[in-house]
């Protein structure tokens, strides 16, 4: 078999039937990899406008790619109108079919903060005489929650959920106070290496940063010792 019914075969895509042809003809190989270099290209073409892409000079670095003529110019001649055919093809594949719409992004749900708003109010409107130390312990361990949760969800760095990390330290702070129980997680070594209210101390940190926050508070108390530790923070 010679080598213009090999790359015959390769064109229309015929079962091959002198496949150790191709090991031992350099030109052969060359025509091959030339046609899966223009199928190539041609298939990253429709995925591209697929996509949303252009398919603006696929074909033409398919074309591009078509082997030399090694004396076979009816040959490559075949090959370029094999291109130029498959072109055709798809310019009726484009003209009849619906270029598909971009999917959306879709972005996540907001997180929804109102549990924590909740119980920062109700723990603020409990009268510090109306809880048992124990209970008071219980009601700062569940803020501490919220707190931790909201750190970690970047609070700090988000105007609206800063102030909200605010209300919870300042309520934090309260709850532990009223527990009577100076210990960690509520009291600890501050900078200065004096034992502080934590949660009050991280209040002030805040405040510090944007002293805003300090006109959110309303109980003169928490204001006043949250204000002590602002002074020891500040610059």
């Amino acid at each position: 078999m010679n080598c213009e019914s090999i790359r015959e075969q390769l064109l229309t895509g015929a079962p091959m039937e002198d496949v150790p042809h191709l090991d031992e003809c350099a030109g052969c190989r060359e025509f091959s990899d030339a046609l899966d270099l223009g199928w190539g290209e041609l298939d990253r073409g429709l995925e591209q406008w697929s996509q949303g892409g252009d398919f603006e000079g696929v074909f033409a670095r398919a074309i591009e790619g078509r082997p030399a003529n090694n004396n076979l110019w009816y040959t490559d001649r075949r090959f370029h109108g094999f291109l130029i055919a498959i072109a055709a093809v798809f310019a009726i594949f484009l003209a009849t079919t619906t270029r598909p719409e971009p999917t959306p992004a879709v972005l996540p749900d907001p997180v929804d903060w109102s549990d924590i708003e909740d119980r920062v109010e109700e723990v603020d409107e409990i009268p510090w005489n109306a809880l048992s130390d124990q209970d008071w312990s219980l009601k700062a361990m569940e803020l501490r929650e919220d707190f931790i949760e909201l750190d970690e969800a970047g609070a700090r760095d988000d105007e609206e959920l800063a102030e909200l990390l605010f209300l919870v330290a300042t309520q934090i702070g309260r709850a532990a106070e009223n527990a009577n129980n100076p210990s960690p997680p509520f009291y600890d070594l501050a900078e200065e290496k004096k034992v502080v209210n934590w949660y009050w101390w991280e209040a002030a940190g805040l405040a510090v940063d944007d002293p805003t926050l300090m006109d959110l508070v309303e109980n003169d108390d928490i204001a006043a010792s949250v204000n002590y530790y602002v002074k020891m923070r500040g610059p």
